[in-house]
């Protein structure tokens, strides 16, 4: 291999490294969910996705098995 090829991967890993080091979800971020559980968005509402709380959560009812979460990047990945 080359230098130009090493010079080309090291600048790949380069923009790799800075994309995958940055924070994606945070709060503040609008967040959409199918469902929440029994409709109590204060303690399983989609906010909890993003509070950075281990033991905070979004859920839905025992009885619903499929739903969606929904995060708005703003533009992120658009530039």
């Amino acid at each position: 291999m080359g230098k130009e090829e090493v010079d080309a991967l090291m600048g790949f890993k380069g923009l790799r490294d800075a994309f995958l080091g940055k924070v994606l979800i945070k709060a503040g971020m609008n967040i959409t969910v199918s469902k929440v559980r029994g409709g109590n968005v204060s303690f399983y509402g989609p906010v909890m996705v993003l509070d950075g709380k281990g033991d905070s959560y979004w859920t839905m009812d025992d009885d619903d098995w499929t739903g969606w979460v929904e995060v708005d990047f703003g533009g992120f990945f658009s530039g």
